[in-house]
């Protein structure tokens, strides 16, 4: 044979071994090698339950503030422009046979919840008032100035401390809940990287030993049909060393897809996406 028939063989091996090293390198780019330290610590940063415990600690805290807010004290502020036309029923007016005012006027209110279940309040209200008619009146226009002072409270329904403050610690007792729930999450968390990081371990290490005894179980398949056609061994122990490697076989693809699995479920613990 010449060597222009060996070039296409060559070329063809040259070709092969090209692409398997680069399928080799790839497999390997893709592996992400991680310590158990590395596992736990996306977890806590990654992990779903884990955030969303955290922001239902959250809420539960602005839930807090709002039920404190019902104490909040408030302020108001109301002007007020209105106009009135009378007819004039005084002899002694003079011009307009109407009566025709222009009042202006503001309202400024504070009002402060207590917690017995009452409420006490101040208002200042100031008014102007203007009149065309001028003969009937000392001043034109006119002031008037009023400070209110009011409380209330109910002796009955409502009142009390506790009762009152009854939504502000149902909100601190959810709070407390929260966060135990987001150390409970924690702990599970952690328990669950724990054991999925070794089972994966472990699991890398049985299917090299299921592989090691794949291959034992070949090398006696091997040395059983040599030594048939040597006459040194009986068609049973040939098919004997065929199912040893069928069933070692089967334990490879077995210890295959517990990797498989156990990989899945440390990336949904640790969150990371591929």
């Amino acid at each position: 044979m010449s060597r222009k028939k060996y070039i296409p063989i060559i070329v063809f091996w040259f070709l092969y071994l090209f692409m398997n090293i680069n399928l080799s390198a790839q497999e390997t780019a893709d592996k992400i090698r991680l310590s158990l330290e590395d596992c736990i610590s996306l977890a806590l940063k990654s992990n779903l339950s884990i955030n969303v415990q955290r922001i239902n600690t959250k809420i539960q805290d602005s839930l807090i503030t709002s039920a404190k807010g019902y104490f909040d004290p408030s302020i108001s502020f109301g002007p007020s422009v209105s106009k009135s036309s009378d007819p004039s029923s005084s002899l002694f007016s003079t011009g307009s046979s109407s009566r025709d005012g222009n009042t202006q006027a503001f309202t400024l209110a504070f009002s402060d919840p207590i917690t017995t279940g009452g409420r006490y309040g101040i208002s200042l209200s100031e008014s102007r008032f203007n009149s065309n008619i001028t003969n009937t009146q000392l001043l034109n226009p006119s002031y008037r100035t009023g400070l209110t002072f009011s409380i209330n409270q109910p002796l009955l329904k409502g009142f009390g401390i506790d009762i009152n403050k009854s939504s502000i610690y149902i909100a601190i007792n959810n709070k407390d809940i929260s966060v135990l729930s987001l150390k409970l999450q924690l702990i599970k968390t952690l328990s669950d990287v724990q054991n999925n990081y070794w089972d994966l371990f472990f699991a890398q290490e049985n299917l090299k030993v299921q592989q090691l005894a794949l291959k034992q179980a070949q090398d006696l398949l091997l040395v059983n049909q040599r030594f048939k056609e040597e006459g040194k061994a009986t068609i049973s122990d040939v098919l004997q060393a065929q199912s040893a490697v069928a069933s070692r076989e089967a334990d490879v693809i077995s210890a295959i897809d517990f990797i498989k699995s156990s990989e899945e479920r440390l990336k949904r613990i640790t969150n990371i996406i591929e």
